[in-house]
């Protein structure tokens, strides 16, 4: 409403037009009656305005219609704080931020009470997507439940609102010390599980001291001159623990053979005169001692200028040892990825399954003639002795091979969820549930552990969690699953979905001179396995022969190395059944052509760029690798491994070997890769031993293991598989 004063004249406004009231400025100068009336006129339009504006805003008795105040009708800071009273703002604006106190005195419970919760918010109960914010009246030794009730003031009764266990990163139970007494915590409640918003506040950093540490000793001297013959000296190297490594010696003290005083040569340089002597000086670590024995007093050297053998005057040298120990914490599981090389006397063959190196023994030139197997964890270093790989005068192994015995799967639970409707009643969080064995069999059952409830659906299953995966022979169905409660609560009825995966198991299997085949199961610890005696074969020199492949009890493989040609044979045999090739066919690898019509083997193989037949020195097949699998084949003197493909839809070697055409037809050529290995080559490759490490149930290359023979000193070689 607007105001004109006069001035010396009367006024006359249009009250559509702004519905003015006019004044006088003194009695000398009254208004008209017309200005009067208008001005009369005005006012009643002004209060009808006003008397709408209340009727749409107040009720009769004066209180604020719903609706009535929108953000619109409020300008910028108009209501401050102070100016809120208790209860004046509907909670249904801020019911998904819920502040409690915790009331429990059990360690591991955040136990609240609300008070009039579902009155004021007008809810049934606690929805999707509300956050509590507690502080925690005592630390907790474990996981945590959240237990929430409500409470209202007119009737006194008491509802519960949520029983859950709190997580964090989503899926995970609390540890001791995750809630601490005193501390401030936020949790969110997605409407079916609880997740810990904020982690621990003041976290404790534990350094572990040994995680890095690592001890040495040495250098030990030992006077060569003052050693007796078959005798031994020791020396104390104070570790308190057997070496991880250590290496020994020879340093000069007097200049003889082109030698300086300070120059080191290796104790695989010298020889002896006596006969048999093949190690004339055997250096040995025990956890409290080096030990040094002298089997020779004749001891050669050769020259440094022209590597001619000469008599060592002992009284110019001194033997020197050290060595290291590492902490197994040392170690972590990435550094079975690189290269490692170790000393091994008469290596025959070498196999690596997960983190252990299998190495076995060539026992012909020792005492007693008997093979013996040791395995190495590839992350400590340590050494397990397994014993006898085999039975007296089985001295000479073929190339030991992984496979899964009868190609067995063992089928385990990999995860499980509620069918929609079928959770059951009667359940509790924390309760386990057995599957039911009605469509697979197997020697132990699937479990899952109730993770969250439905309290308002009779406590009914919402989600669950593998807690063991059973092992099943028969796959059960990926559907609907019955379950029964066998711990902790009394639900029934609950059904689950479930997904399975395939788990095999694998054996090492290797045949002796004797014509005897062996195998032991791999326990993936520093435990010993066991080795057994599969079975006996009539027909000798079956250590030419390395298993492939278990089929119905019979088993196939190919012959490791010929004396003249690359034909490779299949070979059959059982318990006490002859050796003998199967069907009429041979596989002629030398003929196998690249996609250029080129002959790799013969390209690559030295022999065969000499113009005669590459020799096989090793040929396995991977079954599981894409399609048909692949073959790798690996020939005297090469350091190579062929690659090749086999045709699709070929699943076994008696399939490969029935196939129409000839089994090289069946074969594309792939590749050739380098064989990393320290050792080098003996001129009596029979005995070295090849493997490639596959992952039995995926066919993933994993590693190459090398067993390279020599007579006193060989090496075995694990290095990570690259084809890059």
């Amino acid at each position: 409403m607007s105001i004109t004063l006069r001035t010396t004249t009367n006024t006359s406004t249009d009250l559509l037009d702004g519905g003015a009231i006019t004044y006088a400025t003194s009695t000398d100068n009254p208004l008209t009656a017309e200005e009067v009336d208008k001005n009369f006129i005005t006012l009643k339009q002004k209060i009808d305005e006003i008397e709408a504006d209340y009727d749409a805003t107040f009720t009769s008795s004066g209180a604020v219609k719903d609706g009535a105040i929108s953000t619109a009708s409020l300008g910028d800071g108009s209501i401050t704080g102070a100016k809120i009273k208790d209860r004046a703002i509907d909670w249904a604006d801020q019911r998904n931020i819920v502040y409690i106190n915790d009331e429990s005195i059990k360690v591991n419970e955040v136990s609240a009470t609300l008070t009039d919760y579902l009155h004021n918010t007008g809810l049934s109960a606690i929805p999707a997507n509300t956050v509590f914010a507690f502080k925690a009246a005592i630390a907790n030794s474990g996981p945590v439940n959240l237990i929430l009730k409500n409470k209202n003031t007119s009737d006194d009764s008491p509802t519960n609102l949520l029983t859950l266990e709190i997580f964090k990163q989503k899926d995970v139970s609390l540890n001791s010390g995750d809630l601490k007494e005193g501390g401030f915590y936020l949790v969110y409640y997605d409407g079916t599980t609880l997740q810990l918003a904020n982690s621990l506040q003041d976290p404790e950093v534990v350094v572990e001291q040994n995680i890095s540490a690592a001890s040495t000793f040495g250098p030990l001297s030992f006077d060569l001159n003052t050693m007796a013959v078959n005798a031994s000296t020791a020396q104390p190297h104070n570790l308190g623990e057997r070496p991880t490594t250590f290496d020994a010696y020879l340093i000069c003290v007097g200049a003889e053979h082109g030698y300086s005083i300070g120059d080191k040569i290796s104790l695989d340089s010298l020889s002896g005169t006596a006969a048999g002597v093949d190690a004339p000086i055997i250096v040995r670590a025990t956890a409290s001692q080096i030990i040094v024995i002298k089997t020779d007093e004749g001891l050669k050297i050769p020259s440094a200028t022209n590597g001619n053998v000469s008599d060592l005057n002992d009284t110019n040298w001194d033997l020197e040892v050290r060595g290291t120990y590492r902490n197994d914490n040392t170690y972590s599981p990435a550094y079975v990825d690189r290269s490692l090389d170790y000393m091994a006397r008469r290596a025959h063959s070498a196999i690596t399954v997960g983190n252990y190196l299998y190495y076995f023994h060539n026992g012909y030139y020792d005492d007693g003639k008997v093979a013996t197997i040791k395995k190495i964890n590839l992350i400590t270093n340590k050494v397990i002795d397994l014993g006898s790989a085999s039975l007296l005068g089985d001295n000479h192994l073929c190339n030991a091979s992984y496979i899964p015995f009868n190609d067995a799967a063992i089928f385990e639970a990999t995860s499980g969820s509620i069918i929609t409707g079928q959770g059951g009643s009667g359940y509790a969080v924390g309760e386990i549930l057995t599957l039911s064995n009605a469509t697979g069999s197997g020697t132990s059952l699937a479990t899952f552990k109730v993770l969250t409830v439905d309290s308002g659906n009779n406590n009914a299953v919402l989600t669950v969690e593998v807690v063991t995966t059973g092992q099943y022979t028969t796959q059960p169905e990926n559907g609907t699953q019955g379950v029964a409660t066998t711990t902790g609560g009394s639900g029934s009825g609950a059904k689950i979905n479930v997904s399975f995966a395939t788990d095999f198991s694998g054996r090492i299997y290797w045949t002796t001179t004797g014509g005897r085949t062996y195998y032991l199961e791999p326990n993936g610890s520093d435990a010993k396995e066991s080795v057994i005696a599969s079975m006996t074969a009539a027909r000798g020199e079956s250590h030419r022969y390395n298993v492939q492949e278990i089929d119905s009890g019979t088993h196939y493989g190919f012959v490791n190395r010929t004396s003249s040609s690359a034909d490779i044979r299949l070979y059959t045999w059982s318990n006490g059944s002859t050796l003998q090739q199967y069907g009429s066919k041979i596989l002629n690898i030398k003929n196998v052509q690249d996609s250029n019509g080129l002959h790799p083997i013969r390209n690559y193989d030295i022999s065969g760029l000499a113009g005669a037949t590459p020799l096989i020195k090793s040929i396995q097949w991977n079954k599981k690798k894409d399609g048909g699998g692949r073959i790798y084949v690996i020939t005297e003197f090469g350091l190579l491994v062929h690659i090749f493909r086999v045709a699709t839809g070929i699943d076994s070697l008696k399939d490969w070997f029935d196939a129409s055409g000839t089994p090289e037809s069946n074969l594309t050529y792939e590749k050739t890769i380098g064989i990393p290995t320290a050792g080098g080559w003996n001129n009596n490759t029979e005995y070295d031993g090849f493997h490639i490490d596959i992952d039995v149930s995926t066919g993933e290359e994993k590693s190459i293991s090398i067993a390279n023979h020599n007579t006193v000193v060989g090496t075995v070689t694990r290095a990570a598989w690259r084809e890059g």
